[in-house]
Parts: C-alpha cells; sequence; structure tokens
C-alpha cells in the first residue's frame, strides 16, 4: 500500500506541474502566499467541476495514506495523510506559479485538502467491510487476477467516452451518416477486443464463459438501439458479435500460441497504420506528454485503450510459454521497433509514452500474478 501511495503522489506532482518549464518570476514566499489569495470571484460550472475532479482526484491519496499506516483507528492515522495533503497540494500550487499557462488557486488547494480528508474518512468508515469483502473475493471466482484486471481495463476503455459522447447525442441523430459509415478497422479492432475478452472470462471462470459474453452482447445492442452514441457504432455491434461466435468455435481448446500471434499481429498491424511511410519525425522522449495537453476524459481513454493492447499481448504471449521476464522484454522491443517506425508515418506520434504504458501495464499484470496467481 505504501508503494500504490508513493505512486499516486508520483501521478499527482506529473500531471500536476506539467509542462514543467519552470520561469522564476518572482519570490518563492510570494508564489506561496499568492496561493492563499488566489480565489475564483465567481462560481460557474466549469470551476464547480474542477472543485468535483480536484476532490475526486485526492481521495486515493488520503485512502491510501491511511490504508499504508498501522491498523486501528488513531487520530494520528487520520490526520497525517490529510495534513500531507494540504502541504502536498500547496508545494504544487505554489510551483505552478512559476509555470507559463497553469494558475494557481486556493480554491483547487481547499478541494486538493478535502479530497485527501474524504479519502481517509472512506478508509477508516469501510475498513473492516472492505478487508471481510476482499477474503471472501479472494477465495470465489472472481479473486484478483491478471484476467480481471484485463476486464476491468476493457470496461473502463468502453465506459470512459460515454460522459461525453452523451453529449454529442443530438448531433448524432442528426447526421445518419455517422450511424452509416463503416470501417473495417473498427470492426477487426472490435472482434479481436471481444475475441479476448471471452479468453479472460474463460480463464477466471475457468470454463467457457459463451452465456456472460452473449448478455453482454445483448446488453450492447440494446444501448446501441436506444442511445446510438458514438460508443456503439455498426462496425463495432458486428466485431463483437463476430468476436463472440468465434471465441464459441475456439472454446475449451488449447489455442495459445494462436492467440499470441493474433495479439502481436494485433499490434503490429495498429501501429504502423496507414502504412506509408513518407513522414520524418523526431523522437519524444518524455512520456505523457502529448496527452496531459488533451481533455482528460480523451487522455484517460487513450491510455485505457493502450494499456488493453499491451497487457492482453502480455498476457497471451505469457500463457503461450513465454517466461514473464522474456514476455515484458519481448513487448518493449516490439514496442520500440513500432515507435522507431511510427517516426516515418504521418498523422502518428513516435513518443516513449507506448514504451512507458507497456512496461506499466505488464509489470501490474506481473505484480498481480505473483500475489494472487494468474
Amino acid at each position: 500500500m505504501r508503494r500504490l501511495f508513493l505512486l499516486i503522489c508520483a501521478l499527482l506532482a506529473y500531471g500536476s506541474l506539467y509542462p514543467w518549464h519552470f520561469r522564476p518570476i518572482f519570490g518563492f514566499w510570494y508564489a506561496v502566499a499568492h496561493v492563499f489569495h488566489a480565489w475564483p470571484p465567481v462560481l460557474t460550472f466549469d470551476i464547480l467541476k474542477d472543485m468535483a475532479l480536484n476532490v475526486v482526484v485526492y481521495s486515493p491519496l488520503g485512502l491510501t495514506g491511511y490504508l499504508s499506516s498501522a491498523r486501528g483507528f488513531r487520530w494520528t492515522r487520520a490526520l497525517w495523510p490529510i495534513a500531507f495533503g494540504f502541504l502536498f497540494s500547496l508545494s504544487v500550487e505554489t510551483l505552478q506559479s512559476f509555470l507559463p499557462g497553469r494558475v494557481p488557486s486556493g480554491m483547487d488547494l481547499l478541494c486538493n485538502t478535502l479530497g485527501a480528508a474524504a479519502g481517509v474518512a472512506i478508509a477508516a468508515g469501510y475498513e473492516s467491510v472492505l478487508t471481510r469483502w476482499l477474503g471472501r473475493l479472494q477465495r470465489g471466482r472472481l479473486r484478483p487476477s491478471s484476467a480481471l484486471m484485463m476486464l476491468i481495463i476493457m470496461a473502463g476503455r468502453y465506459l470512459m467516452p460515454l460522459s461525453s459522447n452523451a453529449i454529442k447525442l443530438m448531433t448524432v441523430y442528426h447526421q445518419p451518416e455517422l450511424m452509416q459509415a463503416w470501417s473495417w478497422t473498427e470492426f477487426a479492432n472490435t472482434a479481436v477486443t471481444w475475441l479476448l475478452a471471452a479468453r479472460f472470462a474463460e480463464a477466471i471462470l475457468r470454463k467457457p464463459a459463451f452465456r456472460g459474453m452473449c448478455v453482454a452482447l445483448a446488453l450492447a445492442a440494446l444501448t446501441y438501439a436506444i442511445s446510438p452514441n458514438l460508443l456503439f457504432t455498426r462496425p463495432m455491434l458486428a466485431g463483437a458479435v463476430v468476436g463472440v461466435l468465434i471465441s464459441k468455435l475456439l472454446a475449451g481448446r488449447d489455442v495459445e500460441l494462436a492467440f499470441a500471434a493474433l495479439t502481436a499481429a494485433w499490434l503490429i498491424g495498429d501501429g504502423l497504420r496507414p502504412y506509408q511511410f513518407t513522414d520524418h519525425k523526431n523522437f519524444e522522449w518524455i512520456p505523457f506528454l502529448g496527452m496531459l495537453g488533451y481533455d482528460w476524459t480523451s487522455g484517460v481513454q487513450s491510455l485505457l485503450t493502450k494499456a488493453w493492447m499491451y497487457g492482453a499481448t502480455f498476457w497471451t504471449w505469457e500463457r503461450a510459454g513465454m517466461t514473464r521476464a522474456r514476455a515484458v522484454a519481448a513487448l518493449l522491443v516490439l514496442l520500440a521497433a513500432i515507435e522507431f517506425a511510427q517516426k516515418f508515418l504521418p498523422g502518428r506520434v513516435s513518443t516513449m509514452t507506448d514504451l512507458a504504458m507497456g512496461a506499466i501495464t505488464a509489470g501490474l499484470l506481473w505484480a498481480v500474478e505473483r500475489k494472487y496467481g494468474a
């Protein structure tokens, strides 16, 4: 839990201090005082949304900080994560005074501290309940596993853009061409996605999971019929059907080598689009640099998509007989080759982000497998 706490701190600092080009405009203590005086003049909807987001983002810091301490409720155990969250947020807000384009805010400091306190409250109130629930979960079918983690990543990948796509619902209704468009690339990606999802479900339940996949497809079809946003298009729905049907034919068979080859071809095919080596760009060595400039929903969706592809590749390669270390090394070598090729592909960005996501996802799956098993 302490490692997770440190990882959360690192991620918060990394995202909050982007783009890391500090310019000493005035003194440090003046910047500290400025944070306490920087408050929005009026509370608009966008400001309220940012306030809620700051509370949510900092709650894991308080939660993991509380759980990383000794058992039993003590006020010091509850107060130190809140105090740390306040000092950590104050440091970040102060440093943002020296970052062009970033605006320090006392409101952000308050909401970040409240988020840490909310995380402590959740951990303190439900620690015993969560412990008992996790104990039962580890003895059941849905115990923590790398396959379950992959299905969670898949769910996040599909659900993450729902909030932003729902806003475009009326636009889609009034533009039927968006619903009539067909993409073979989207169809193939969705078919492979659902084929792998069925494989993960089979690994979790220890038996073919065709019925569960059919239920999921029925819900997808219902969502497509009732709310035809960009989440479920015709090629995606057709690809899901084909993927589940193929999984039915392969259920229970030893086809691990075929799945390993499939994920390798999937990774290469997606990474080398549009297959026209006519461009030349420099390699971006700073990971996640471009994504931090996007809308946060698009950035998270992109990261989940990468985690899904790279995690599935690592998982299938390991099941095909490779050791975990060799699977990680082979994945990183393949990603490095793809990133080098993307230097010459128009519309693609050659960056360290993919290598970092490959290492992070494979490392997380490895850690889960070591502790709980596959």
